[in-house]
């Protein structure tokens, strides 16, 4: 059980490979830390294998940096059922979730009230994710995140 969650969704239809590296960068880890997250958990859908190999790095890092077991790192392939379960978890913990800018994921968070950053696909081809980030920014329903 997580002491404090950091669910990270990337979406179903599009991989957003550049999310979990980013996630999973020595960087990252240590802000995570700072802020008490102690178990990262990454639903990954078609990029598997980009997750599998930032996540073996990560751990490798939290282990020579000293951090082993202050950072749980696991993850999941799409869920047809939804992340009901995971935004639950996620509240229930007082975490926080990360969401590529998908307007489900989105919905779905604030359904349940968790502390949303929301980093647009800019890869995508019409950059819809970006226009509909910095709305729901504008209105303080998110915070709007970049992959840096």
């Amino acid at each position: 059980m997580a002491t404090k969650l950091c669910f990270v969704t990337t979406g179903a239809t599009a991989p957003f490979t550049a999310l979990i590296e980013s996630i999973l960068s020595q960087a990252s880890l240590n802000e995570l830390i700072k802020c008490k997250v102690t178990h990262v958990f990454i639903q990954y859908g078609t990029a598997k294998d980009v997750y599998e190999a930032s996540a073996k790095a990560a751990r490798d890092y939290l282990k020579q940096d000293g951090k082993e077991g202050q950072l749980e790192i696991d993850g999941m392939d799409f869920d047809s059922g939804g992340l009901r379960k995971q935004f639950k978890l996620v509240r229930e913990t007082n975490g926080l979730a990360i969401s590529h800018a998908g307007s489900g994921s989105i919905l779905e968070a604030l359904r349940f009230e968790v502390p949303l950053i929301v980093v647009p696909n800019t890869a995508l081809l019409d950059n819809h994710q970006a226009e509909l980030a910095i709305a729901m920014d504008h209105h303080n329903y998110l915070i709007h995140g970049n992959i840096k």
